[in-house]
């Protein structure tokens, strides 16, 4: 179905030279985002390298999630109720600082384990309470025409960062050493805190409380408001569900395809290593291309194309007999990443009021995320019963099968999903003006 009525928004460097605060904000995501790479794998160098324990490894990355699971619809009140900007500086400054003590640590050989722990955990709080300003943000420094354009950006972004980030860490590691990866990461907290405080963040446009004190009865007065949106508006009750229904079956592949490759394909590391490097490029070209796909049929159908790209190629996997299957499988997931990705964040931004806009992305977020545990761990188990094949197979036929049905809904395909934003904002530039700091 071809959506002729869509706005025609900006693209390509005129949509950077039209909004330069969002520039600004981009660069510095990226920024960070570089660093969150090199920094991952510096960590688990470190605590492989300390102690040479697989389950310790797993402990860092349960240590990591926990935080963005527990507390992050409180932190979605905390971005609607505070000044978004500084919160996103204070959280730079503090990741920052974190790393930096950890690197300290580890390069004058005071460092425990529990060290890790502690530091992963507490960079993680940080982390949680930074992302859904964010979120809340960037759909507020473009016109409602250019969410489209922006969204993809930001996926861009966030691939070439990843890989940008993993190309490095190896060679910088190997260099610098661990503390001086963790130092780097720091450098990037920095860069991004500074290119933040250079924004101009409009403020959300109907809250009337946001600035007031903050009691624990408004908090959780607010956090019940913030669930109550969600719960009652279809639309984002719909795109919650895909979300999560994806996350939790497409998220056991990152167990399940390192034991595929070594057992099923008889490879080593560097087979799967070409799969995911591969995966990424085509990640990368379909964020370049979201942009004009989206406009074409409209975000709604470019989230049900994407996430049945994702589960096509997921269900192929049954058929995979090779190194090169499994790229061309991996390739079509690459493609369908940014795609369902943009389509999801521009209904939801169309959808969501903008004082609002931090507690339901933090709703979503912690929804999403908490699926990925519960999957990996029945992955983990369903993988010792059954053939790897066979599991890639049924779980992405049930995937696209819960696409399908989920998709045909009234609702979904109501042309209310693309009206709501008149309800929200307008389609006039936003002020230019900073918020108080």
């Amino acid at each position: 179905m071809i959506m002729t009525t869509l706005t025609k928004g900006l693209s390509g460097l005129a949509f950077f030279r039209a909004y330069p605060s969002y520039t600004r904000y981009w660069i510095a995501n990226t920024i960070s985002r570089i660093g969150d790479s090199i920094d991952s794998l510096a960590i688990m160098w470190m605590v492989l390298e300390l102690t040479g324990s697989t389950l310790l490894m797993g402990t860092v990355m349960v240590c990591n999630m926990l935080p963005n699971i527990l507390l992050g619809p409180f932190a979605g009140v905390l971005a609607d109720r505070l000044n978004r900007k500084r919160l996103m500086i204070i959280s730079d400054i503090a990741r920052g600082l974190l790393v930096t003590v950890l690197a300290f640590l580890f390069m004058t050989d005071h460092l425990a384990v529990w060290m890790i722990f502690a530091v992963t955990a507490l960079t993680s709080v940080f982390e949680t309470a930074q992302q859904p300003a964010r979120m809340a943000v960037r759909p507020s420094l473009v016109r409602t025409e250019d969410l489209i354009t922006s969204n993809s950006m930001h996926s861009f972004g966030e691939n070439a960062a990843q890989m940008i980030g993993l190309a490095c860490a190896g060679a910088i590691i190997a260099t610098l050493g661990i503390g001086g990866a963790l130092l780097i990461d720091f450098l990037t907290f920095v860069i991004s805190a500074f290119l933040i405080s250079s924004i101009k963040i409009p403020s959300p446009t109907s809250s009337d409380s946001q600035g007031s004190v903050l009691t624990v009865a408004q908090f959780f007065k607010d956090l019940g408001e913030g669930l109550n949106y969600v719960r009652s508006t279809r639309i984002i009750v719909i795109c919650v569900i895909l979300a999560c229904l994806t996350n939790f079956f497409f998220g056991p592949i990152n167990v399940l395809l390192p034991v595929f490759v070594k057992v099923n394909l008889n490879l080593d590391v560097t087979g799967l290593s070409q799969a995911l490097l591969v995966q990424t490029v085509f990640m990368l070209l379909s964020s370049l291309m979201v942009g004009y796909i989206v406009r074409r049929i409209g975000e709604r159908w470019a989230l049900r194309s994407g996430l049945l790209l994702i589960a096509g190629g997921y269900a192929l996997m049954y058929f995979a007999k090779s190194i090169l299957a499994v790229i061309a499988c991996i390739s079509i997931l690459g493609l369908g990443v940014p795609v369902a990705s943009a389509g999801l964040h521009t209904i939801i931004q169309r959808n969501t009021p903008a004082d609002k806009m931090g507690r339901v992305s933090a709703v979503m977020s912690t929804l999403v995320l908490a699926a990925l545990p519960l999957s990996t761990a029945a992955a983990g188990y369903l993988g010792e019963v059954m053939p790897i094949p066979t599991l890639f197979g049924l779980l992405g036929l049930l995937l696209f099968i819960c696409i399908l049905l989920l998709t045909s809904n009234k609702t979904f395909r109501s042309r209310a999903v693309l009206g709501a934003i008149d309800q929200i904002s307008t389609n006039e530039p936003y002020p230019q003006t900073d918020t108080e700091m």
